[in-house]
């Protein structure tokens, strides 16, 4: 038979009466309680393995120490008072603003958990280690502290409200697999999924605010999509580094990428930036050789160290127009290079050794007819066939996000198509980026009339059906 006790704060040793402490393994505890309680159970209980305080309250306490401590706040569960034991069950309070506190429950035999939606807070390392601890559901708005469920066994996790992942928050879960309802999440803390390698799916949703240092780094993340985070606004260092199972990755509108954000992933193959992006940062993408060399740079006046070294499958790259710095060895071992773009008019500066490992002259360097002279004798520079950005003797495909989009110019007639997706909105523009024509075709092709454009070079860009966009250089 399972003991039920109503108590009074400080009084459940009296209240427990003949229930046989040494082997009673079920409890339910109604009234209220407070620290010295709850460390009454836990010190002369050692056969309990399910432990329910739904219907009761838990009271401030201020007395003799307890582990060090001689005050406990109400509505809070003692630090490390369940530590290393034998729960495999617990029912957390369901009235007042609950806090699960620091290590409160670290490595115990929990099984399955739900935080109430009372809850406010589940505090550092609460969870932390807990093997046995598979499924856990956070009902309500309680903020997930550094460490919180690190290294245990979750394998199901829920989120029920908006909240927050802290540091380390689920770091080392190599079970984790399964997410509901973190799209609510505003923020996620440095390394929180760290190592989740069994974690393939991840929905980020448009209330999230910050993904912290290393958030997501070494776990099994097959795609990441950022498109629909209007609101995040940083992504920290190596966010999202060696990501071994990544072939598809998309960024916000208007987040800063800090350095290393994608280093070491090497099936990242369709990768799309934002206008917003303003720098690419040191080691942003390097070592990635699947990547194709669309959609990287989006408007970064600045490229990083590293940045893009050794992205070895890129045969083509266009600089943004307002392209200023290239850092050391940012474009090294990009051994399929031939063909660069640089719209920009001033020769923009390079750090050390930017091309090291790329056969230069094997390289077409198209520039503005204006600088040539500039970029041929600009150190490292100099060292490309360097020819006039508008001299109509190729058809350069640039910035494009898979699948390829195709256009050509018969006569004064304007053709663009792209396989497998519809053309929801295209716009043709000037060299210098001012609109001269916009369609809504919503097919997979378009023919567009240009008499009386007098323009040798245009951009096309496309919004394609898939939420994607493209573009695509044509000389008339």
């Amino acid at each position: 038979m399972a003991a039920e006790v109503t108590s009074a704060a400080g009084s459940l040793a009296g209240a427990m009466g003949s229930v046989a402490l040494a082997t009673e393994t079920e409890l339910t505890v109604r009234g209220s309680v407070d620290a010295s309680d709850l460390w009454f159970i836990s010190e002369n209980m050692p056969a309990l393995r399910r432990l329910d305080l739904s219907e009761a309250t838990i009271a401030a306490y201020k007395g003799a120490s307890l582990h060090g401590a001689t005050v406990s706040a109400a509505d809070m569960v003692p630090a490390g008072v369940f530590a290393g034991s034998g729960l495999t069950s617990v029912e957390l309070p369901r009235q007042g603003a609950l806090t699960v506190g620091p290590n409160a429950f670290a490595g115990s035999a929990l099984t399955s958990l739900t935080v109430p939606a009372n809850a406010v807070r589940v505090a550092e390392g609460a969870f932390l280690g807990c093997d046995a601890l598979t499924t856990v559901t956070v009902s309500g708005p309680a903020a997930i502290g550094d460490g919180a469920f690190a290294a245990s066994g979750v394998t199901t996790l829920t989120f029920g409200a908006a909240t927050t992942a802290g540091a380390k928050s689920f770091h080392g879960c190599t079970r984790l697999a399964t997410l509901e309802g973190e799209q609510q999440l505003t923020a996620i803390g440095a390394d929180a999924f760290a190592g989740c390698t069994a974690l393939t799916d991840f929905d980020f949703g448009g209330a999230l605010t910050a993904i912290g240092d290393g958030a997501f780094r070494g776990s099994g993340l097959q795609a990441v999509d950022l498109r629909g985070c209007t609101a995040l606004t940083d992504v920290g260092a190596w966010a999202f580094a060696d990501l071994s199972a990544c072939t598809r990755a998309a960024m916000a509108p208007a987040a800063r990428l800090q350095r290393g954000v994608f280093f070491g992933c090497p099936q990242l193959s369709d990768f799309t930036t934002s206008d917003g992006i303003e720098a690419v940062p040191d080691y942003a993408y390097t070592g990635n050789a699947a990547m194709k060399g669309e959609g990287l740079l989006g408007r970064a006046s600045t490229i990083g160290k590293y940045a893009l070294k050794g992205l070895s499958g890129v045969t083509a790259v266009t600089l943004p127009d307002n392209i200023e710095y290239l850092g050391d060895r940012a474009m090294a071992d990009m051994t399929s290079l031939r063909t660069v773009n640089v719209g920009a008019a001033a020769v923009p500066e390079l750090g050390d050794d930017v091309w090291h490992g790329v056969s230069q002259p094997d390289v077409v360097l198209y520039v503005p007819a204006k600088a040539i002279d500039d970029y041929k004798s600009a150190p490292q520079w100099r060292e490309f066939d360097i020819k006039d950005l508008a001299s109509g003797e190729v058809t350069v495909a640039i910035d494009v996000a898979r699948p390829h989009l195709r256009g050509r110019f018969a006569g004064d007639e304007l053709q663009v198509s792209v396989n497998g997706l519809d053309i929801d909105r295209l716009s043709v523009c000037n060299a210098a980026g001012a609109v001269l024509i916009t369609v809504e075709p919503r097919t997979d092709c378009v023919a567009i009339a240009t008499e009386g454009l007098a323009e040798r070079v245009y951009i096309i860009h496309a919004a394609l059906s898939d939420g994607r966009t493209a573009s695509l250089k044509l000389s008339k």
